[in-house]
């Protein structure tokens, strides 16, 4: 009988995370916290305990279910501002403790730390909660029980958005970027085109991409706090928790009466009608007309930071779009009178100098020397930022520091050194650096919670930068190294930032009224004068002098572009817009006193024992028969500290169709460098057409480790292996010996993509396994890869094409050392898993392989539609032409048409060597969703056709959940 396989791939929750293993962990317990910090940040982790209990103070009004305790991570690993939390196993959450730039969206701000803790604790509290028919399952099941954790995304970063933003005059829904996005989306016509289904994705890859759930989400939470009352989200969270997740329609209905589209149809009108009258009262005061730069046949969507070089002719800028890092760009021109955008397709005339990750500046070194910082991989890891320096006629980038966190540098006016902004775990301070980049001098260190950006030099003596303190209020600044005071700039408007120095003054952003506009500061009358009244947000700005235009970054309703408009005498007079009302919680002051800490050092161990074990069911076997189906009933629990030094799983369970048990225990320890990993197994699998089972107990012990002098993405590992295997009748054989290998992986895949489009992976292990520790000798070499080409193909189209080897020349046992192949069994597969479409699972066993897998990938249709708020958001539909192949050194198992079905006759075992081909060809159709508002999957519906009749090939249908890589 020929079954129809069905496969479901359950995507982690969580998985175990390394952190830095240089860093010297310690802890200490609050009333309400356990935290987790670097030793040499002792001061920043007691101020971020202390805002961590003012913020369960603020919310514990609010909110009524709490956990005893939470533990709190603070890893300064990453020099953008960011954290997460989770529930699943237990209450964490864990911060990037560096402040936010200028460029993030959460740069409107106030109160650092308690900003980010108030957002990320509303996340625990959101997920905290199991009510209904989940408390009892919880009590059992441990923490693997939050249903919240299955809400949809816009609800649970809504939430939180609205939150943060409704205990200050700050946060997100208080922000002018926020404000600027409503009126730059109605302008361009996109405002209320997304339905509440849409709002949850951050893969759609159409502006404003991932902020989708926290913008959209935001307002729709705001107004249901507008209409319902401060305690109306807590009131649906508990009603989530006692719902089936992926069916949270329901719980305003029984609430309130009233559906979420509802809730986000009332948030469109009530944002759209102010963003209106805002629109109206901007144009009424007088706007210059603007050219827009248009990108043609690219989804460009973040274009900024425009500079001029020295002598006029060159230009260059930051421009990022879908399917491609981010680049610096150069456009020429042959005279200071020419325009930098003529006439015609934008890319005709642009070249892309060299990729940057996370740049927040671009400065002319020369005419041909660019001076720019890009993030990068630290001592394997630690993502810093750094600062280069590119030469466009040799085309080469040099790092300058290293590992240094160094950005927005500038040099100075003698081309001595550059100065720029450095950071460190909450904090910034300002730093002169060598031309070589290898001596670095604090020149200005403001404490901690001061951030500091984008420094210019206003004379050999005075340095202006935007400086920003806990109160929220962003002020140009200027240190005079002659006294080596820092004084305001006099006559600049609070909220400022991005100066850029210019013939006769200074150039800068300020959103003093509410809307972001390009300003000059005079220093002769020192005074400042707005060059623009946009009608959405202006970022920063370059002056064209010969044209006097000013070439500007601009947000349009398709993301951040590039507008020339002419800096005549007419003036611009941005009006003042009134704040729009975001419903207000009240502060609870931060804990005055010194909180008693007592400092340990870091082991982990206290956190090992299990908080979970979670059932599972799959079904065994595949056959010819009804008998040779199964059922393995199994359960699996385990643990891992907060910060990743020790992780184990244990499962086990039973077969009911071999009637034995099974079980398995895994150790990973990360807490140097090179990890070291255990497994311990016991298996017993079904033989197919042998219709018995074997028994296999292994023992591994492996280190894993970076390879020097290459990427990350490269890594090796060493290890000891013990095979026992066992088949009744047939006796007990034992392997043992050494192993060595080495993985590498570099796939993406982004925007429109169906599939990664270059990149792949490699893999090779070798394992000698000696008689001296075992029964025999036998060399076993292991080794493949994945490719994926796009070269002369259309659009999207790509080939994949996979290899795997398994070769072992000096066994000839199918008890030892086998390789099992047939039909696809899993979603995904890693290593030699030698998958062979239109053949039953198990069909194939040999003690070597080699197999080929081809498949030609090709776009149907976009989507981009869900269910309302239904657990399935469907993307887009492609289909796949496969075709597969295999070579063993084994046997098969020989189809008898004359077998009698019910017939309890093992199959006839065929012998074959390498001379022998099997194949295949197939053809699939895939649907790329998200599952249950959080979890990407694809849906796969195949139809193969195997050639060899005599090896049970034919016709198989396939149906299965899982990813493409």
């Amino acid at each position: 009988m020929k079954f129809i396989s069905f496969v479901f791939i359950l995507f982690p929750l969580v998985t175990h995370s390394q952190l830095p293993p240089s860093t010297n962990w310690m802890e200490f317990e609050t009333d309400h916290f356990y935290v987790i910090y670097d030793a040499k940040q002792k001061i920043l982790a007691e101020e971020y305990a202390k805002q961590a209990e003012r913020a369960y103070k603020t919310l514990k009004t609010h909110f009524q279910k709490f956990p005893k305790k939470t533990i709190l991570v603070i890893n300064d690993q990453y020099d953008e501002a960011n954290g997460f939390a989770t529930t699943i196993f237990r209450p964490m959450i864990q911060v990037f403790p560096v402040l936010p730039s200028p460029y993030d969206s959460i740069t409107h701000y106030q109160d650092w730390e308690f900003a980010l803790l108030i957002h990320e604790f509303t996340h625990v509290l959101q997920m905290t909660p199991a009510e209904g028919f989940w408390k009892p399952l919880k009590f059992i099941f441990g923490g693997i029980i939050a249903p919240n954790a299955l809400t949809p995304r816009w609800y649970l970063e809504g939430t939180a958005t609205s939150v943060e933003s409704s205990f200050s005059d700050f946060g997100r829904l208080n922000s002018p970027y926020y404000r600027g996005l409503v009126r730059s989306m109605l302008e361009d016509g996109t405002w209320g085109t997304d339905s509440i289904a849409q709002i949850n994705e951050v893969g759609i890859p159409t502006w404003p991409f991932g902020q989708r759930p926290y913008f959209l989400g935001s307002l729709v939470t705001n107004e249901i706090y507008n209409q319902e009352g401060t305690k109306a989200l807590d009131a649906l969270t508990l009603r989530h928790a006692g719902r089936v997740p992926g069916f949270v329609g329901g719980a305003p209905v029984k609430e309130y009466g009233k559906s979420y589209q509802d809730y986000l149809s009332n948030a469109y009108k009530n944002w759209g009608d102010v963003g209106k009258e805002e629109l109206k009262k901007i144009k009424a005061a007088g706007q210059k007309p603007a050219k827009l730069i248009k990108y043609n046949d690219v989804d460009a969507h973040f274009i900024h930071s425009p500079s001029i070089s020295p002598n006029g002719l060159k230009l260059i800028y930051i421009r990022a779009h879908l399917h491609s890092d981010p680049h610096i760009v150069l456009r020429e021109r042959k005279s200071k009178n020419d325009s930098f955008f003529p006439d015609g397709p934008v890319l005709d005339s642009e070249k892309p100098l060299t990729t940057t990750e996370g740049c927040k500046r671009l400065e002319w070194i020369d005419n041909n020397t660019i001076l720019f910082d890009s993030t990068h991989t630290f001592d394997r890891s630690y993502t810093y930022s750094d600062l280069y320096r590119y030469d466009i006629k040799k085309e080469k980038k040099k790092l300058l520091t290293k590992g240094k966190r160094v950005r927005y540098g500038v040099l100075s006016p003698k081309k001595t050194h550059f100065v720029a902004i450095q950071q460190y775990a909450g904090g910034n301070r300002l730093v002169r650096i060598s031309l070589d980049g290898k001596k670095i001098s604090t020149i200005f260190d403001p404490g901690l919670d001061v951030r500091l950006s984008t420094p210019a030099f206003l004379n050999s003596n005075q340095i202006v930068f935007a400086m920003k303190g806990s109160d929220g209020i962003e002020r140009l600044r200027v240190y005079d190294k002659r006294n080596k005071k820092v004084y305001l700039l006099p006559g600049t408007p609070a909220h400022s930032q991005f100066p850029r120095k210019i013939p006769g003054g200074i150039i800068f952003t300020s959103s003093s009224t509410g809307v972001a506009n390009i300003y000059f500061w005079n220093p002769k009358t020192r005074t400042s004068t707005p060059l623009t009244n946009v009608s959405s947000f202006a970022l920063n700005a370059e002056l064209d002098q010969t044209r006097n235009e000013i070439i500007m970054t601009r947000l349009r309703g398709n993301g951040f572009q590039l507008e020339i408009l002419k800096n005549g005498k007419k003036k611009a007079y941005p009006p003042k817009l009134a704040r729009k009302k975001v419903v207000k919680y009240e502060i609870k002051e931060a804990p005055k006193e010194s909180l008693t800490l007592n400092e340990e050092s870091y082991w982990g161990t206290s956190y090992l024992f299990p908080q979970y074990w979670l059932p599972s069911i799959n079904f065994t076997g595949s056959g010819k028969n009804d008998d040779e189906v199964g059922v393995f009933l199994g359960a699996t629990t385990g643990a891992s500290d907060p910060v990743g030094h020790h992780a184990y799983d244990i499962g086990g369970g039973y077969d009911t169709l071999t009637e034995q048990p099974s079980g398995y225990f895994t150790y990973m320890n990360s807490w140097t460098p090179i990890r070291f990993g255990a497994l311990l197994s016991e298996t017993n699998d079904y033989l197919y057409g042998a219709e018995t089972y074997q028994r296999n107990s292994i023992a591994q012990g492996i280190f894993s480790f970076y390879l020097p002098w290459l990427s990350n993405n490269w890594r090796g590992n060493l290890g000891w292996n013990y095979h026992q295997s066992e088949v009744d009748d047939l006796g007990l054989q034992v392997l043992q010996g050494p192993s060595i290998g080495f993985q590498y992986m570099n796939l993406e895949q982004s925007g429109y993509q169906i599939s990664p489009e270059n990149g792949g992976r490699l893999y090779a292990d070798y394992t000698k396994y000696m008689d001296d520790f075992g029964d025999l000798e036998i060399d076993q070499f292991i080794f493949g890869g994945a490719t994926f080409i796009n070269w002369l193909l259309p659009k999207h189209h790509v080939i994949f094409l996979r290899t795997d080897h398994t070769i072992t020349p000096d066994n000839r046992n199918l008890l030892l050392g086998t390789t099992v192949a047939g039909g696809e069994f899993s979603g995904f597969s890693s290593g030699a898993a030698h998958i062979i479409r239109g053949y039953p699972v198990g069909e194939f066993v040999a003690w070597s392989a080699s197999s080929v897998n081809f498949e030609y990938r090709f776009p149907i249709a976009r989507i981009y539609e869900g269910t309302r708020t239904g657990p399935l958001f469907f993307k887009s539909i492609h289909m796949a032409v496969v075709a597969d192949a295999i070579q063993i050194d084994g046997g098969y198992y020989k189809y008898d048409p004359d077998a009698d079905e019910d017939s309890d006759d093992p199959d006839e075992l065929v012998s074959v060597d390498k001379s022998t081909t099997f194949g295949s060809v197939g053809v699939e159709g895939r649907v790329d969703t998200s599952l249950m508002y959080n979890l990407p999957a694809t849906i796969r519906v195949g139809l193969y056709y195997g050639f060899d009749a005599d090896a049970y090939g034919g016709l198989y249908p396939f149906v299965g959940i899982g990813t493409l890589f």
